[in-house]
């Protein structure tokens, strides 16, 4: 199984592994020049693990019928797909922790030379990064579990990894409780984030809290007499400025939960494709 495993998989991880080189040679070399074609290729590896690594693990052994091969010599479905699980999951631990470590390396070299937006690398450090790999490569095992075909297999993979990472990105900062600021409005301008800071919103909300979100509209329904006086209405309705805004020091936090929560999800998927391996019937 072991050997097997590594035949299937070894172009995947040579391909692991010259990426590491790629990240090594910008570290070494400063070449400021290919930090954004890197972060681009670090922000589709887990998709490219859960479509080309996790969606084929189980669907190309069925489209073939290999896996016949391990079942009829006495190794059970469970055993069978939990070993090749671990073994692929290893390699894709190994090769995301390096990867979240020559990331953070990065992000202090970047941080030496000026102002640095550390939360524009969110997805592509620290647990975070290792918890997406994972979670593609479980994600398209699952997937693939559930139909024979390779391809159908690795194009609902890329649909439904490609929205997951999309609602993890615009939902992560709710994962530790946000700050929420709120301040008199004088008609002397308005107020933006702070270095470092991660605002999730930034506008007028009333003296319940309640968020107005585009004020020139909030004012054309609720106040119609200001006439499109902006400050009028804010006046009228008794608006205050209101932040929700994540702090430079809740970037780890927010790293760890949003790992932890990744990871969950990826035992879960293991989880469900063992399962669902154990009651194929083809």
């Amino acid at each position: 199984m072991v050997w097997l495993t590594w035949r299937q998989h070894r172009v995947a991880l040579l391909i692991g592994v010259l990426l590491l080189v790629f990240y090594a040679f910008i570290l070494l070399g400063r070449n400021y020049d290919a930090f954004t074609f890197q972060f681009e290729v670090v922000m589709l590896l887990p998709l490219l693990v859960a479509v080309f690594v996790g969606a084929p693990l189980v669907a190309r052994e069925r489209a073939q019928r290999t896996h016949y091969v391990a079942w009829l010599q006495g190794t059970s479905r469970t055993r069978w797909l939990v070993i090749k699980l671990a073994l692929v999951a290893a390699g894709v631990l190994v090769l995301a922790t390096v990867l979240a470590f020559l990331e953070k390396a990065l992000q202090d070299m970047l941080m030496g030379y000026g102002p640095f937006y550390i939360w524009s690398r969110y997805l592509v450090t620290g647990p975070v990064v290792v918890g997406l790999m994972l979670f593609g490569l479980m994600l398209g095992v699952l997937v693939g579990s559930l139909t024979r075909r390779s391809i159908l297999a690795m194009a609902l993979t890329f649909v439904l990894c490609t929205t997951c990472i999309i609602v993890f990105n615009n939902e992560y900062q709710y994962l530790v409780p946000p700050h929420v600021e709120y301040m008199e409005y004088h008609g002397n301008g308005y107020w933006g984030p702070q270095q470092g800071e991660l605002v999730t919103y930034a506008g007028f909300a009333d003296r319940q809290g309640q968020e107005t979100g585009d004020i020139h509209g909030y004012c054309d329904w609720h106040d119609s007499a200001s006439n499109g006086n902006i400050n009028k209405c804010i006046r009228d309705l008794n608006l205050q400025w209101k932040t929700v805004y994540q702090p430079e020091e809740n970037y780890w936090p927010l790293q760890y939960a949003g790992g932890a929560l990744l990871l969950v999800f990826s035992l879960l998927f293991g989880i469900l494709a063992i399962i669902r391996v154990r009651t194929i019937r083809d």
